[in-house]
């Protein structure tokens, strides 16, 4: 097993690590290398929520770490070392593979005046298949679906970047199988069309027939 354990505390089901020198904590939340979780409220998709917690690695001495933030937007998991041993501790949804990639060729980010509030950020990127490439543009309100996923744009990062300085862009990603519900309806009306003429069809000749009879 792991030569250490942890303590979690402050669970938060949606939240944002948040710098504490743009914004200064409200109600007194701890704040670990300059950084606290702040809650959000949940999103109506509860795949689209980015849960937080505080944690703190006890050592099999009793000795314990600092406090440090786990996130599931976080891009940069908390090393522990012991002896000569390097862990790394991050908070991550199950991974699932896809069968095409996603690179990001540009973010921009438009703010509130005189705020670092987002107003507006925008993510073009390519999407990368079978050796066919797509250009397609995400951005808040705005996700991109294919085959059955929706990509949202969630934030960016990382927190405090300036003008030219180089940054990234989060998605969350969720699947959704009614998003293919509009192309099963499609499938079930040209069937029914083909059923309908088909019958149709077969009472004309049918019905020729018994008069070439007659």
């Amino acid at each position: 097993g792991l030569p250490f354990s942890l303590e979690i505390s402050g669970y938060l089901r949606n939240a944002q690590t948040v710098s504490s020198n743009e914004n200064a904590p409200a109600n007194h939340e701890l704040t670990t290398d300059g950084y606290y979780l702040f809650e959000k409220q949940d999103e109506k998709e509860a795949e689209m929520n980015l849960a937080g917690c505080y944690a703190i690695a006890v050592f099999e001495g009793g000795e314990k770490s600092a406090p440090f933030i786990l996130a599931g937007a976080s891009f940069h998991p908390f090393t522990v070392r012991v002896d000569d041993r390097l862990f790394t501790v991050d908070m991550r949804k199950r991974l699932w593979p896809m069968g095409f990639a996603v690179k990001l060729d540009k973010f921009t980010a438009e703010f509130h005046p005189g705020t670092s509030r987002p107003e507006k950020f925008v993510s073009e990127i390519r999407r990368m298949e079978k050796g066919q490439e797509s250009a397609v543009t995400i951005q808040m309100n705005e996700p991109m679906r294919y085959e059955g996923l929706t990509f949202f744009q969630a934030s960016y990062g990382p927190p405090g970047a300036g003008p030219g300085d180089k940054m990234y862009s989060v998605f969350e990603i969720v699947k959704n199988p009614a998003d293919k519900w509009p192309e099963y309806s499609l499938y079930a009306v040209a069937l029914g069309m083909l059923i309908t003429f088909v019958t149709k069809l077969g009472s004309h000749l049918g019905a020729s027939s018994r008069k070439r009879k007659a």
